[in-house]
Formats: structure tokens, C-alpha cells, sequence
């Protein structure tokens, strides 16, 4: 159990969490830049239908992107919470046999019949398990902190996604505007 244990406490899948999510934010720069570029050819207060819907289709990819960002990020909280609990009852798991075999060593320590040498096997594989049981509680912890980071940028994918879409909706309000103060001129 000793030797079992500490591959099975890390979160699986981080690096290609991680990795798609680069990618994300990659495509989300290059989207800003674009939006940087729309914004140099009109003026910040033009409220020409062309400078809104050019605006507007920016936006429209940055939520789509955004929201692309923000899946990802609740499928790796999914599974990385579902690995959490596992992670919990390993441990819980650990810390019950760690008990147990801390009993036998001291049954062996009281047992007159005890060799030196089952004492000290025993005080090894106490040791032994002490020590994984360390290393799990350690990056148990910090798999919780990986977990908050990622629920942090969740949060502030989801605020942002917020923001695009009240911009994109506020857009389309002014587009219809404008195009009811036209039709009002052309009749």
C-alpha cells in the first residue's frame, strides 16, 4: 500500500487542462488585438451601424471563445474535484492502515516473544507509510490550491464572458437604434 499510494494523490490531467486552456487565451489575444484594430478604424463614440457590427462580430468570437474557456475550466474542476474525494478516501484509507500497523508495532514492542528484527521490520513499514502518508497530505494540499486557482479563473472567465455579452447587447440596442432614426429619415 505504501509504495501504491503516491501517484494516485496528483490531479490527472492538469497538463492537458492547462494546455487547451493556453490555447484559449492565445486565441483571446489575438481576438483583443483584432478588437484593437476595429477600434483604430472608428472612432470610440462612432455609431455607424459598419463600426458597430464590426464591434460586434469581434465580440461575438470573444464570447464564443470565452465561453470555450469557460467549459474547460468547469470540466477540469469536475474532474479534478471527483479526483479530490478519491484522493480523500486514499488517504483516509492510509491513515486507517497507518493505525493499524502502528498497533502491531506496539504489540510487538510488548510482546516479550518479538525479535529485534520483526520490530524493526515493523518500525520500517510504519515509517515507510508515515512517510506517504506526509507526501499525500502535501500534494493533497496542493491540489486544493490548483483547484481554488482554477475556480478563481472560472470566476473571471465567467465575469468577463458577462462583460463581453452586456457590451454585445448594448451594441445591438444602439445598431437598432440607428436603424429605426434611418427609417424614421428615408419615410
Amino acid at each position: 500500500m505504501a509504495g501504491s499510494f503516491g501517484g494516485t494523490v496528483k490531479l490527472t490531467g492538469e497538463s492537458e487542462y492547462t494546455k487547451a486552456l493556453k490555447i484559449i487565451t492565445s486565441n483571446l489575444t489575438v481576438m483583443a488585438s483584432e478588437m484593437k484594430v476595429v477600434s483604430s478604424q472608428f472612432d470610440k463614440n462612432d455609431k455607424s451601424v459598419q463600426a458597430i457590427t464590426s464591434r460586434n462580430n469581434v465580440l461575438n468570437k470573444e464570447i464564443e471563445e470565452g465561453n470555450k474557456k469557460i467549459s474547460t475550466y468547469k470540466t477540469a474542476l469536475e474532474d479534478f474535484n471527483k479526483q479530490q474525494d478519491k484522493n480523500a478516501v486514499a488517504m483516509m484509507d492510509m491513515m486507517l492502515n497507518l493505525e493499524k500497523e502502528n498497533k502491531k508495532l506496539e504489540e510487538l514492542k510488548n510482546n516479550t516473544s518479538s525479535t529485534s528484527e520483526e520490530i524493526k521490520a515493523q518500525e520500517k513499514v510504519v515509517n515507510n507509510l508515515s512517510t506517504e502518508l506526509a507526501k499525500a497530505e502535501s500534494q493533497y494540499e496542493e491540489n486544493k490550491i490548483t483547484i481554488n486557482k482554477y475556480q478563481k479563473e472560472l470566476n473571471l472567465a465567467q465575469a468577463e464572458v458577462n462583460n463581453l455579452t452586456t457590451e454585445l447587447s448594448n451594441n445591438q440596442k444602439e445598431l437598432e437604434d440607428n436603424r429605426s432614426s434611418y427609417q424614421k429619415m428615408n419615410d
